[in-house]
């Protein structure tokens, strides 16, 4: 198993905090960023996600086909993350650990309890692929122009 922990910038100093801490060879990597390309590859060999909720990646993963555990942030006006983390796991492809009861205890008990299920959440994440539009971008243009020619008449 490999851990992939992207930080991101953070006013915690997390990146260098984890870096200092990381044992060498022990399967955790800590990052700030990963490419789109390096992001690709790890979400295509991955078997699930810990994540936050943000859209983007919930929709990379359901593009992937992967059970997520998510930890929405809780710090967002109107909770949008919380929103996002109910609507996948409606979908049956995400369970949710909310920040307040995260801890190592919990966490690891979610993780174990997805592993042990892992075929079922995949069936089920697989499913939810129909949420990952690959044709997003041409159906934005062609509606763009359906818009344009409504206006022209």
């Amino acid at each position: 198993s490999v851990v992939i922990h992207q930080t991101g910038d953070s006013q915690f100093q997390d990146y260098e905090r984890l870096t200092e801490k990381r044992v060498k060879d022990s399967g955790y990597m800590v990052t700030k960023w990963l490419s789109a390309e390096e992001m690709a590859s790890v979400l295509r060999s991955a078997d699930m996600i810990v994540s936050r909720a943000g859209i983007n990646t919930l929709c990379d993963a359901a593009y992937f086909g992967l059970p997520m555990l998510l930890i929405p942030y809780p710090y967002i006006s109107k909770q949008e993350q919380l929103v996002n983390a109910k609507y996948f796991a409606g979908l049956g492809a995400a369970d949710i650990l909310e920040q307040s009861e995260l801890n190592s205890q919990n966490l690891l008990s979610k993780i174990d309890s997805m592993l042990n299920k892992l075929t079922e959440w995949k069936e089920k994440a697989t499913a939810a692929k129909v949420v990952a539009r690959v044709d997003a971008a041409s159906k934005i243009v062609e509606e763009s122009w359906k818009l344009i020619d409504k206006q022209k008449q």
